[in-house]
């Protein structure tokens, strides 16, 4: 967030703006309108703000894309609010649970993905014993609120209240304006507010980064292991020790989030696991690296072999160093990457600075996410494991490979709108899919979403590949496939395609299209519906069902 710019800066900027014709409605009880508007298209250019009355979205019927619902209940319920004493509270606070459901259930029919701010609390009312105040029943409606949320797949809260304590109350508010106006926060606090709902936004349609890559020395901890030896670098729980010991906290909460965390480092290897295994405020552990590369070569070398090892693509990296000359460096030899220099004379900031960061944000964390780092330390020992076993038969039953192949539920939707956002290399139809574009495709009764799920003896690797096919009296397109760069050699694919002509078969269907649409990173994969019978120009047709048992 930028706490300095000048509102009248803004409107400069946005005037030289073009947007991409999208449009988000905000649904409010209260002004908004055109300070917070413009705000979120300093933030988010790609998309309009048009502001809709509550009043005026409770009687008619709407529908699109993304709605945010930003309300105040006290200007919701206004009678309520105004004889707070001589009410009976808990037969008030039932009426406002039965509100939130019908706000919420009208705004899921109506919109594929719905953002609401729960209810902003009086920070300023005093909140004595043995009393019912205002905050009481805010406080009940917010916890109801959220234990309905995880009801809704497409329904996702913003914590205004966080935002407010952010930049603290003092700061949020104008009540001069208010009561001359009926705009009830300063101009700090409608960008503050702006910032969030665009950050959220952002993180639903820009690809979240798969690879955090990091220097150990004046990152994880300060000074130079190697010089200053293990019992005089500064990581600690008091001073400015604390401040690396947090940052690794931060990385934990990364590698728990899905991200995977690797090592480059120049230094002495025997060096930095002493440090790993032996300092007493060491939080981070060899359990949380999937990769590391350290040696005295150069990084930018270094990080292109951790890529080639892990298999993921350069756009999907982000390597984190305090040297400019190392960042510059990998950044001029790898152009895809993301780098970060941190200032090493103010490690008190290493904390904000990733979190504000844009590149780690996510809507929702899944199993699979969690289960990331751990997987990607094991797909080294499987990979060896499938050099030593040239039949791949004999493969799967060494490791007791396990398979299932589901049309997809709403659980699994959001896994496979990441798959198809992450993957470029077998991503057939160079397809990107929204969860809401998901879910729209899985409601309809022309199409199906199937996914493959695998686990062995190393552990369960989740959703890996998955398809989306569209069905008529005559024939069965292939919209879309999938597969995770993890399993690529392992036939997963072909299993999957098995499942589709099976349906063909089953359905009576006689003819299969396949959709491959060729980009620089797919090509490999060019021959793929080629080996089973079909042609190159596109979209090619082929009778699969004489193959079919």
């Amino acid at each position: 967030m930028n706490k300095d710019i000048k509102y009248s800066d803004i409107l400069a900027y946005i005037k030289n703006v073009n947007t991409e014709n999208k449009e988000i409605q905000v649904i409010s009880n209260y002004t908004l309108s055109p300070i917070f508007d413009d705000y979120f298209k300093f933030y988010n250019s790609k998309y309009n703000i048009k502001i809709i009355e509550y009043s005026n979205y409770m009687s008619s019927t709407l529908s699109g894309n993304l709605v945010f619902i930003i309300i105040k209940l006290e200007e919701l319920f206004p009678k309520l609010f105004d004889n707070i004493y001589e009410v009976i509270i808990e037969d008030e606070i039932k009426i406002i649970y039965n509100t939130i459901d019908s706000i919420i259930k009208k705004a899921e029919d109506e919109f594929s993905c719905v953002f609401i701010c729960d209810f902003e609390y009086d920070f300023f009312e005093p909140e004595p014993k043995g009393i019912t105040t205002k905050n009481y029943i805010i406080k009940k409606a917010n916890e109801y609120l959220h234990k309905i949320s995880d009801k809704y797949i497409n329904l996702y809260l913003i914590n205004i209240n966080k935002i407010i304590a952010r930049i603290g109350a003092d700061n949020f508010y104008n009540d001069r304006t208010y009561y001359m106006a009926k705009i009830p926060y300063s101009i700090l606090g409608y960008n503050a507010l702006a910032y969030d709902c665009a950050k959220i936004v952002n993180a639903q349609n820009i690809q979240r980064k798969k690879c955090l890559i990091l220097d150990c020395d004046n990152v994880l901890w300060g000074g130079i292991v190697a010089e200053d030896g293990i019992n005089n670098i500064r990581l600690s729980r008091s001073f400015i020790g604390s401040a690396y010991r947090n940052f690794q906290k931060e990385i934990i909460r990364l590698y728990h989030s899905g991200i995977i965390i690797c090592l480059c480092s120049k230094n002495d290897e025997k060096t930095i696991w002493d440090v790993f295994d032996n300092h007493p405020d060491m939080l981070l552990n060899k359990k949380h690296i999937s990769s590391f590369r350290i040696n005295n070569r150069d990084k930018a070398n270094n990080i292109r072999e951790i890529i080639e090892e892990l298999n993921i693509s350069k756009n999907s990296v982000v390597f984190i160093d305090d040297d400019p000359y190392e960042t510059q460096l990998a950044k001029s030899m790898i152009p895809d990457i993301e780098t970060i220099t941190l200032n090493n004379e103010q490690p008190n900031s290493y904390v904000k600075f990733i979190k504000s960061c844009k590149f780690f944000d996510s809507l929702e964390i899944t199993q699979q996410d969690r289960l990331r780092g751990e997987s990607y330390k094991f797909e080294g020992i499987r990979k060896i494991e499938l050099k030593e076993n040239y039949d791949i038969e004999q493969y799967h039953k060494s490791l007791k490979t396990k398979i299932e192949i589901i049309s997809a539920d709403n659980y699994a939707i959001s896994r496979i709108a990441e798959l198809s956002q992450r993957t470029s290399q077998f991503n057939l139809s160079n397809k990107r899919y929204s969860i809401e574009e998901l879910i729209e495709l899985k409601n309809s009764p022309t199409y199906e979403i199937l996914y493959l799920k695998a686990s062995d003896i190393y552990g369960d690797m989740g959703i890996i590949t998955a398809c989306v096919i569209k069905y008529n009296n005559t024939c069965l397109l292939i919209e879309s496939f999938f597969l995770s760069c993890r399993v690529f050699g392992r036939n997963f694919e072909l299993l999957l395609l098995d499942k589709v002509k099976d349906i063909a078969f089953k359905k009576g269907i006689t003819d299969i299209i396949g959709i491959y649409i060729e980009t620089e990173k797919n090509k490999k994969f060019n021959t793929f519906y080629k080996i089973n019978g079909v042609n190159t120009d596109g979209i090619f047709r082929n009778n699969f069902i004489n193959t079919t048992n």
